[in-house]
C-alpha cells in the first residue's frame, strides 16, 4: 500500500516515540505543517491497515487519549518509502499566489504584502532558532549522532532557518527595488 507524503511523515513521528494525534500535529509544525483534521484520519487509516496501534492513556482531569505507535509493518512500510526517490517539491503558499496578482492593486499592495511577510519571517526565524538552540543545548550527543532521530531534526531546523533567512533577504531586496521604482 502506498501513502501520501504526509502519512509517511506521521509514520516518521510515530517511529520516534508513541504520540497522540495532538502531539503529531505539533511535531509536524517544524517541517510539514498540517491540521488536526488531516492527521486524525491518517492515524485511523494507519491503525485500520495494521501500520499503527494505540493504547488508551487514562487521564484524571481530562478525557482519556489515544497514544499511537508504529507497528513492525508500519516500520517496514516507512523503510520501503525511504528507499524511493522523493517527488519534486511543491510550494503552496498563499503569499506567493497573492503577490502574483498584487500588481493589479498597485505598488502599495505589493509593499504591504512584502512587509507583512517580512514581519512573519522575522518571528518565525526567531522561533526556529530558539527551538534549534534548545535541541542542541539539551541533547548535544544526540544531535551529533546520525543514528538518532534528533540528528535529522537538527538538519531540518538548519535547513528551515536557512530558507527563512534567504526569503528575508529576498523580501528586503524586493522592498528596495519597489522603493526605487515607485512612490511608496
Amino acid at each position: 500500500m502506498r501513502f501520501n507524503t504526509i502519512t509517511y511523515s506521521v509514520m516518521g513521528i510515530l517511529l520516534r516515540q508513541p504520540r497522540t494525534g495532538y502531539d503529531v500535529v505539533k511535531d509536524l509544525q517544524s517541517f510539514r505543517p498540517a491540521n488536526a483534521s488531516q492527521i486524525y484520519p491518517i492515524l485511523a487509516k494507519l491503525e485500520q491497515h495494521g501500520y499503527a496501534t494505540f493504547e488508551i492513556q487514562a487521564q484524571t482531569a481530562r478525557p482519556d487519549k489515544k497514544l499511537f505507535k508504529l507497528t513492525e509493518s508500519g516500520k517496514a512500510a516507512l523503510a520501503r518509502w525511504l528507499d524511493t526517490d522523493p517527488e519534486p517539491p511543491v510550494t503552496r503558499d498563499d503569499f506567493l499566489s497573492m503577490l502574483f496578482s498584487a500588481w493589479s492593486k498597485g505598488p502599495d499592495a505589493i509593499a504591504r504584502l512584502l512587509w507583512h511577510r517580512k514581519r512573519f519571517l522575522n518571528r518565525y526565524e526567531q522561533d526556529l532558532r530558539a527551538k534549534y538552540q534548545a535541541l542542541v543545548t539539551n541533547f548535544p550527543a544526540d544531535c551529533d549522532d546520525p543514528h538518532n532521530a534528533r540528528f535529522s531534526s537538527t538538519l531540518l531546523y538548519r535547513r528551515r532557518i536557512g530558507l527563512v533567512a534567504e526569503e528575508l533577504r529576498w523580501c528586503e531586496e524586493s522592498i528596495t527595488t519597489l522603493e526605487k521604482v515607485s512612490d511608496i
